[in-house]
């Protein structure tokens, strides 16, 4: 018995599927690197919050002094790690030296006054010690007179 079919039909028998493979190997390379990329591949993320936090790896340090003053001098150099006790600032110092210098004249005034005060009581101590004696001596002057 033999069968009749048609070219459309005989082409499909010839075929063998052979679009069909290569149409599915395809497909599985794309779906294989397009996983590939999702699990490897390294994106950028947009959120939008009303509150949130930057925090950078190196975080910046204010300076702070103890002082205020103006700046004279600047040893500043952007991005250069600085070791602890390192002068970055140099400040006038005038104001400072000036106010020193009055604590000093201050303090030497101050020194002289307690010198004298202390001296008013040594003289003031043996007066009363001269004092007591003289009161002993006229106290035994009139006992023996009595």
């Amino acid at each position: 018995m033999a069968v009749v079919f048609s070219r459309a039909t005989q082409a499909l028998i010839e075929d063998h599927g052979r679009g069909s493979r290569w149409s599915l190997l395809l497909a599985a390379a794309l779906l294989g690197a397009w996983g590939t990329w999702c699990c490897l591949a390294r994106l950028a993320v947009y959120a939008v919050t009303d509150t949130a936090r930057l925090e950078v790896a190196r975080a910046v340090h204010p300076l702070e002094t103890p002082v205020d003053g103006r700046v004279v001098a600047t040893h500043l150099v952007l991005g250069r790690e600085v070791q602890e006790g390192q002068v970055l600032v140099e400040l006038e110092t005038e104001p400072q030296r000036l106010q020193r210098e009055e604590e000093h004249t201050r303090l030497a005034a101050l020194t002289r006054q307690l010198e004298a005060l202390r001296a008013e009581v040594a003289t003031t101590t043996q007066a009363l010690t001269e004092a007591q004696q003289a009161a002993r001596v006229a106290l035994d002057e009139a006992r023996a007179q009595f």
